[in-house]
């Protein structure tokens, strides 16, 4: 049984093959990014149900979560894989990016890419941002879209409605995450590759990333707008409570 520290350190050594890189050349591919509780599974199901986009769900060592009043789906969100499994699908070059943290692989396959481009769909899948850079040096044609919530506060009572039997029960667990977020955020400011797109109504958070996805250039006062936002939600993340 392969223990986690070997895990991460095969996570650390992965080089993707010549196949990764073809294939995230031959298939259009979006990547939906946020952080927690942003909405990356709302919009990723809606646009999967456009019937345009094909979504990749990622591999995972680590068991289905519990989230907005239900167990995640083997084969929706996630496959969920054992250690030995990632293992070995890290040592036959499986997938075209891998990450490892809080003890666990996250990664997305090559075959799931091959269904994509077969379906001629454009791929679809969310993801933290080390996999957008993972990606990016692959292939500069991937569209990273990161999600940004309205404002602080309709983003935490978000992240408390994911936990329907009581957020309070889960308080470290956001707070973590709320935490997480401001480093997150820095990390995309600092990047000028991430369409930045406010979701704040579904229809129209949809309808932004269709048009990114068709070729449409944000303005620099789309773009100023968001930022200013995320630069909100950085500061409020380190010094704002969650108390009702």
């Amino acid at each position: 049984m392969i223990n986690s520290e070997a895990l991460a350190a095969l996570v650390e050594a992965y080089k993707p093959s010549e196949q990764a890189h073809q294939v995230l050349e031959d298939t259009p591919t979006v990547l939906i990014v946020g952080v927690s509780g942003a909405g990356k599974g709302t919009i990723r199901d809606a646009l999967v149900r456009t019937g345009n986009y094909y979504n990749i769900p990622t591999h995972v060592t680590r068991s289905p979560r519990y989230n907005n009043g239900k167990f995640e789906e083997e084969g929706v969100e996630h496959h969920f894989i054992s250690a030995e499994q990632a293992e070995e699908m890290l040592k036959s070059k499986a997938f075209i990016e891998a990450d490892f943290h809080f003890g666990h692989v996250y990664a997305t396959s090559i075959q799931e890419f091959e269904k994509a481009r077969d379906l001629h769909k454009v791929a679809l899948t969310d993801i933290d941002i080390n996999g957008v850079e993972s990606f990016r040096r692959l292939s500069d044609s991937v569209m990273p879209v990161f999600l940004v919530p309205p404002s602080y506060d309709v983003w935490i009572s978000r992240l408390k409605n994911r936990f329907t039997d009581g957020w309070y029960k889960h308080a470290d667990d956001i707070r973590t995450r709320v935490q997480r977020a401001g480093y997150e955020i820095d990390r995309v400011l600092n990047n000028d590759f991430y369409h930045l797109v406010i979701n704040d109504k579904l229809d129209d958070t949809i309808a932004a990333v269709e048009a990114i996805v068709s070729g449409y250039k944000q303005s620099p006062e789309e773009i100023d707008h968001a930022r200013a936002i995320m630069e909100s939600i950085k500061r409020e993340s380190q010094t704002g409570t969650l108390d009702d």
